[in-house]
């Protein structure tokens, strides 16, 4: 469930929603690396949290965006260990630009916090994932009202983090699209 308040500002152009949520997935299966590496039964995992988010339109052209989440999870009821590769904060900060109609711009920076993680060749041993920040960058034009193109930068500054144990980012990561909408 959730439950949250959106509102609006300044003939629209101020826009915000805070939330709270919990979700419980009961016989939950997964991965435990004690030896022997062997697939368990959780009892049931609880994960909640709150996100803050909000978008203004400060001109015609530039929107600021951010955001932030926590969300907590551990396994309720069974004692074991709280699940590991998953971080308790992230957040974000956008600036958007549009210099003329039908093409904008954004540059993101995103922010995680460090997280316990554990892996396959680690077996039990927990080891903590310095949180990190990333800078993203996209490029969108659409053509027509039902097709946006657009490219993608991840990583822009080509920042070393990791995600999960033995694996570093890829580097700077380009990629690029087409969405169509119906």
């Amino acid at each position: 469930w959730e439950v949250g308040v959106r509102a609006t500002a300044l003939e629209g152009r101020l826009r915000g929603q805070i939330s709270y949520f919990e979700i419980q997935v009961k016989n939950l299966i997964d991965f435990d690396t004690t030896p022997p590496p062997q697939l368990v039964n959780r009892s049931r995992l609880v994960s909640r949290g709150s996100e803050l988010e909000f978008d203004w339109q400060a001109l015609e052209w530039l929107d600021l965006r951010g955001g932030v989440t926590f969300n907590y999870t551990n396994f309720a009821g069974n004692g074991g260990p709280d699940p590991t590769n998953r971080p308790k904060w992230r957040g974000f900060a956008e600036v958007a630009i549009e210099p003329v109609d039908a093409i904008e711009l954004s540059l993101r920076i995103l922010a995680v916090s460090s997280v316990k993680a554990t892996s396959f060749r680690t077996g039990s041993a927990v080891s903590t994932l310095a949180g990190y920040e990333r800078v993203d960058f996209r490029a969108a034009w659409t053509p027509l009202e039902w097709v946006d193109l657009f490219v993608e930068i991840e990583n822009l500054t080509n920042r070393t983090y990791r995600e999960a144990v033995g694996f570093e980012s890829p580097g700077i990561a380009p990629r690029a699209g087409v969405t169509f909408r119906l």
